[in-house]
């Protein structure tokens, strides 16, 4: 590869000379962070090896400026078996005094596209994430990947998740790209001390499939089973759910903004569900969304718990609905203002309705929908007589 001059940062392939710069990097992580897998540093010499082995096949490059380094990625083979052909392990290390320059995404950039150039249809990182940040251990691996955009796909965490400062998520805090998560569970609690708090994500333009949070979720405002606040019309929800209480506790603005898939949302909900206690010191609340001005929302529903606040705009499904259409959308239990749309009278043919008994014509009525929009999923009728999601065979 040519090098690349932008911003003064020269993207360049490494050579086996640049090993002792790349070891007095890499030796911050494995002696100061759990995120390395290593124990201790290795020399200069086996450093060297790792980089003449590297770039016999995959690409290993360097980020300089001034004539100094200031950080790393490289390739390398995801599996032995025939199929991993296709598929690359990815790494990237950035000095410890020039994070946040823009270094690891020019770096990545550029690996990307030497892959792609080799035929790479898939890259993998494997990043250590913590239950609760710690000095060892931080979310800064896992905000960084999210940012890039790319697929976060069957993470699981159970624990007691805090954060005192803004975006607190039980796998992504803050996440602006537009990343699919797929397939990823949360168990315990999430709290946060200020606004966009989420069971997945705590802010989040991501796409969520079939997510699932277990856990109790409290913040002041922006609080979501699934996601605190997502910003982006491409954003959006299927077949997630929600089963913890979510707690906004309230803010300076008087707006809760708690709901049981999402805070707030500008995206679109397909076949979500939560069945959770929602409720907030403030107005805009939702069994799905407190706040929504997304295009869409189509077979959702929220029973079991209770959905409160204290303000204005509480509804069973929306608190707030902006120019959203929902279809086929469900729920029951107590309400505090006895509405499904908090902010209006949502009559039989505004696509949300009251279960009162028996689920059969909701679930009937769900599926139908789902299938009208070309949704794998459907619902099916569980042991305590709720609807359930399954993926169609």
């Amino acid at each position: 590869m040519e090098e690349k001059e932008n911003s003064e940062v020269i993207i360049r392939k490494a050579c086996p000379d640049d090993a002792e710069r790349l070891v007095a990097i890499y030796s911050h992580y494995v002696e100061n962070t759990a995120v390395s897998f290593e124990y201790v540093t290795p020399s200069v010499q086996e450093f060297r090896s790792r980089i003449e082995n590297t770039v016999r096949k995959y690409p290993y490059l360097v980020a300089e400026s001034g004539g100094t380094i200031f950080g790393y990625a490289y390739a390398g083979p995801l599996g032995v078996r025939a199929a991993f052909a296709w598929s690359c392990e990815v790494s990237i290390y950035i000095d410890k005094n020039a994070r946040r320059h823009g270094y690891g995404r020019k770096l990545y950039e550029a690996l990307e596209n030497e892959l792609r150039q080799m035929g790479i249809q898939n890259l993998y990182a494997s990043i250590a994430s913590p239950v609760s940040e710690d000095p060892f251990l931080t979310g800064d691996s896992e905000i960084f990947h999210g940012r890039l955009g790319g697929t976060i796909e069957g993470c699981s965490v159970s624990g007691t998740i805090t954060g005192t400062d803004i975006a607190v998520g039980g796998i992504i805090g803050d996440d602006h790209s537009s990343t699919t998560i797929t397939g990823c569970s949360v168990s315990g609690t999430v709290k946060g001390s200020k606004y966009y708090v989420g069971g997945i994500a705590g802010l989040s333009n991501a796409i969520f499939i079939d997510c699932h949070s277990y856990a109790d979720i409290e913040g002041t405002y922006y609080v979501g089973g699934i996601v605190g606040h997502s910003g982006s019309k491409e954003s959006g929800a299927i077949a997630c759910h929600s089963t913890g209480d979510i707690k906004a506790t309230g803010s300076t603005v008087n707006d809760a903004y708690a709901g049981g898939i999402a805070g707030d949302s500008n995206g679109s909900f397909a076949a979500c569900y939560s069945t959770g206690n929602i409720s907030g010191e403030g107005s805009s609340v939702g069994g799905i969304a407190g706040y929504m001005i997304g295009e869409s929302i189509i077979s959702c529903y929220h029973a079991a718990g209770n959905v409160s606040g204290t303000g204005e705009n509480i509804g069973g499904i929306l608190g707030v609905s902006t120019g959203t259409t929902p279809v086929a959308c469900y729920w029951n239990g107590a309400v505090s203002s006895g509405k499904g749309i908090g902010d209006r009278d949502a009559g039989p043919d505004s696509g949300v309705q009251k279960v009162d008994g028996d689920w059969s014509d909701a679930v009937t009525a769900m599926n139908d929908a789902l299938q009208s929009a070309g949704y794998e999923w459907e619902y099916i009728t569980g042991s305590d007589g709720l609807p359930v999601l399954q993926k169609k065979n």
